[in-house]
């Protein structure tokens, strides 16, 4: 989301700020450029804590745990974190820019242009989305001479936290709520939020061991929605989309959109199984 000209900061610290491209309860997030000798420019995106924010630890924790784990991870299909700071006591990452829209936007458009995202198309996303998953499920780091595992569970998964490129790239974003092994990262917290319409039932229900396939059900979710261009859980409600989540009710694929193969349509229906021992065991399967 653009804003004026006024209310747009032109430098901070280091950066050169040319615009703001989106705003949230929590943060902002600029289009900034890094300028060196000799010519060199780079494009960065600035996401800094909302300024009456910035006294307050508990989001300034979450920024610092994002920059921690996202920092660990290096995937083309991840986005990049590559600073981490603060400005007069504003803190702030700086991320690789995908210049591109999120996965939201693509979709809100297809509902104004009452259409559905192509089959191939939602498909391909899904691939894309589940290589990221998978390399951080999968990530290790040496401690003691021996490889640990991270135990990464994103927790947010929803099509604001997916970017799609001009260029085809598909990268997820957003960490600042994963959950990292204790192990591994010792002051790394494990607070309990994210997108409601997009948990599993298991982390709408506060439990404390969430896995991989936690993540793989909102996968589940989006999926659905860029197979129907409808969310399959939402109400006009909190309480009512978490009890659906919960039991697991939902129209079926194919009545939303025939043109969905019926194996497309068994994959969607396994990713969203209440129980997650009857869901694909990771982003690989």
């Amino acid at each position: 989301m653009a804003a004026d000209a006024a209310s747009v900061p032109r430098r901070f610290g280091k950066y050169q700020i040319l615009d703001r491209i989106a705003v949230g309860g929590m943060a902002e997030i600029f289009r900034a450029r890094l300028d060196g000798i000799g010519g060199f420019q780079r494009s960065f995106a600035i996401k800094r804590i909302a300024p009456h924010l910035s006294t307050n630890h508990e989001f300034v924790d979450m920024l610092v745990d994002e920059a921690k784990v996202a920092g660990l991870l290096s995937h083309a299909n991840i986005v990049q974190i590559l600073d981490l700071g603060n400005v007069d006591q504003q803190f702030y990452i700086a991320m690789e820019y995908v210049n591109g829209r999120d996965l939201r936007q693509v979709l809100s458009r297809c509902t104004d242009k009452s259409i559905t995202l192509p089959v191939p198309h939602a498909v391909f996303v899904l691939i894309e989305m589940l290589k990221g998953l998978e390399y951080a499920h999968n990530r290790q780091v040496m401690r003691g001479g021996k490889p640990v595992p991270l135990n990464i569970v994103h927790r947010d998964i929803s099509p604001g936290n997916v970017l799609v490129s001009f260029q085809g790239e598909v990268k997820l974003t957003d960490f600042g709520i994963a959950k990292a092994s204790v192990k591994a990262l010792e002051t790394m917290s494990g607070v309990v939020k994210g997108r409601f319409d997009y948990m599993s039932p298991e982390q709408a229900a506060g439990a404390k061991d969430l896995d991989q396939r936690s993540d793989l059900f909102s996968v589940g979710v989006v999926l659905y929605e860029m197979l129907t261009g409808h969310h399959p859980f939402r109400t006009d409600n909190e309480i009512g989309t978490i009890e659906k989540v919960r039991t697991g009710r939902y129209i079926p694929v194919s009545q939303r959109n025939p043109e969905v193969p019926f194996t497309l349509e068994t994959i969607v229906d396994r990713a969203l199984q209440v129980n997650r021992d009857d869901r694909y065991p990771s982003a690989t399967a």
